[in-house]
């Protein structure tokens, strides 16, 4: 199966975030898996989370999967506090910090 990495770079947030839904449902059509690197994003909001759990249940219906690595402190605190940790297929975090 074919995975493909997309770089995802400074905010994601209600201004930007309806650029990224759109991109990321895009390309939900056309491959198999994707992986998002988030290493580049400064910050996010809940709106960005939000676009990232509808992908998620996007690529589970077409038997695709999303998969985040390389984010920051940032965007796993905010994962967490969210108590979203069992939505996303997390890898590899910048900081190295444990993922539950």
């Amino acid at each position: 199966m074919k995975t493909n990495t997309f770089h995802l770079k400074g905010n994601i947030d209600l201004q930007t975030s309806p650029v990224v839904r759109s991109e990321i449902l895009r390309q939900l059509g056309t491959l198999e898996d994707i992986q998002l690197d988030l290493s580049n994003v400064t910050e996010i909001d809940s709106s960005g989370l939000a676009i990232l759990v509808e992908a998620v249940a996007t690529a589970k219906k077409t038997n695709r999967k999303i998969r985040l690595v390389r984010f920051s402190n940032q965007v796993l605190k905010l994962i967490r506090l969210a108590h979203l940790e069992d939505v996303f297929s997390i890898d590899n975090p910048v900081n190295r910090t444990a993922v539950h």
